[in-house]
């Protein structure tokens, strides 16, 4: 078998033209290459101690817990300690808003002056009765 004939003679020039300019383009005269190597940041290593940080799960139960209990229902205004600190006895803890108290209040004003006001009207109609009654009338 003949080595230059066929489907090798064909691919011997597209071989060779590859072999060649792959060979001119890596082959260079230095132009190119004109940047200085990119200067890279350096520290310098100390020897330390470094505090590594932990966040742990955990819960703090305080040596005196006292259970607080509302007395009445509301909407708390402000609170007036800071949590973790020391309170005296009798001493205001929160602040409630009072306008609901306070409606309720009006609302009784207007119920005792109801009421009120009928024991006058009896009272009255009383008086007016008991002479009638003793005469029959």
């Amino acid at each position: 078998m003949n080595l230059f004939s066929g489907a090798f003679c064909r691919l011997t020039p597209l071989v060779c033209g590859t072999a060649i300019i792959l060979a001119t383009s890596c082959a260079g005269d230095g132009a190119n290459n004109s940047q200085p190597p990119p200067e890279i940041p350096v520290q310098k290593v100390l020897q330390q101690d470094v505090p590594i940080p932990m966040e742990l799960v955990g819960q703090i139960v305080g040596s005196l817990d006292i259970a607080v209990r509302a007395r009445v229902e509301g909407t708390i205004e402000q609170m007036h300690f800071t949590e973790g600190q020391p309170v005296s006895k009798d001493a205001p803890l929160y602040s409630i808003d009072p306008r609901p108290f306070e409606a309720k209040l009006v609302e009784a004003k207007s119920r005792l002056a109801e009421a009120k006001t009928m024991l006058a009207k009896a009272k009255n109609d009383l008086k007016r009765v008991r002479p009638l009654a003793k005469i029959n009338a």
